[in-house]
């Protein structure tokens, strides 16, 4: 009993403790454009136990952020279950932006939460870290004080049709199979084969700009799919970045994604790259509304990004003499 009275009062503590920290906070953003912050609801679990890792961003109105993403762990052994949306409460020149992970580990030990970085949108080397957290996780005490009992031996229970009737069903199916096999074997024993003429390859650049014209037919922000609008635009670049460079943009996060570019890059084509994958971020993680100028700006970038890199590519066809038109709205 006084175990989980304790157990309790350091809980509360450590809430109180948040609390504090999240109200300073909001005294300190004036000084501060940006401030960050990122607390566990415990720092003890047990095996199996679930817990809450809060995320919290103040922004003044004059700046934005790129926030985290994670896939289905946050460190080695400590999964994320659930990813809770990113919630926004607008105050007076300041933006509070929140997110709740939940967190759980099946292994004991302790855990050290690194630094969460978040970076600003205009200026990408601009970059805020929370301070690392430790999550302490250990096995659920056993009370040896009880007797050790029998562990009882198999029950044996009738065989019922359920049981039995996959393997009569599977039986019919493969004979079914055995039999539609010869006969289309018999079938089609003597007709001649057929020679598929294989088709050229088309250029990496080529197939981007056509499905950049699809998209800018589709007038998808103009009908107020502006997430939709953004999705598309980020995977048709990721996929010409792979096709033209070899890199694995549909994997990376954004900011690895530019990194990795940084040093294929001509002209201003890492800018235009950064204006389309972080605005596009923005809108998807963080809820903005871009501008009409914006959207348009976009998809410029993209055909202006796809004109400076594309390089040579068409030597690669012999058989392609005339480009395919941009008018055509059909990949095919």
């Amino acid at each position: 009993m006084t175990g989980m009275f304790n157990y309790i009062a350091s809980f509360g503590m450590k809430m109180v403790v948040s609390i504090l920290l999240l109200f300073i906070s909001s005294l300190s953003v004036s000084a501060k454009d940006i401030h960050v912050i990122a607390a566990l609801d415990t720092s003890k679990a047990l095996v199996g136990d679930q817990v809450k890792l809060k995320l919290v961003a103040k922004v003044t109105e004059s700046k934005q952020l790129v926030w985290p993403a994670y896939g289905d762990t946050i460190v080695s052994g400590l999964e994320i279950l659930e990813h809770g949306k990113v919630d926004t409460v607008h105050g007076e020149n300041v933006t509070t932006y929140t997110q709740t992970f939940l967190l759980s580990s099946f292994d004991s030990g302790y855990y050290v939460i690194p630094p969460i970085l978040f970076v600003e949108f205009s200026d990408t080397s601009k970059r805020y870290e929370t301070e690392p957290m430790l999550l302490e996780v250990t096995n659920l005490p056993v009370d040896t004080s009880l007797a050790i009992k029998d562990i009882k031996g198999p029950m044996e229970a009738p065989i019922t049709f359920q049981e039995i009737a996959p393997y009569v069903f599977g039986g019919l199916v493969l004979i079914g199979l055995i039999w539609l096999v010869v006969y289309l074997l018999k079938r089609y024993k003597k007709k001649p084969r057929t020679v598929v003429e294989k088709k050229p390859n088309i250029p990496a650049h080529l197939l981007a700009l056509r499905k950049l014209k699809n998209l800018e037919v589709k007038k998808l922000w103009q009908n107020n799919e502006v997430k939709v609008y953004y999705t598309e635009l980020a995977d048709i670049v990721r996929t010409y970045l792979e096709d033209r460079y070899g890199i694995i943009a549909m994997e990376q996060t954004t900011h690895e994604t530019l990194i990795a570019f940084e040093s294929y890059s001509v002209n201003d084509s890492l800018d235009k790259l950064r204006q389309m994958l972080v605005l596009g971020d923005m809108v998807k993680f963080a809820k903005a509304k871009p501008l009409a100028s914006e959207h348009t700006m976009s998809l410029e970038n993209a055909y202006a990004f796809v004109e400076i890199t594309k390089a040579d590519e068409r030597e690669k066809l012999d058989t392609v003499i005339d480009e395919p038109s941009l008018n055509e709205t059909n990949d095919g």
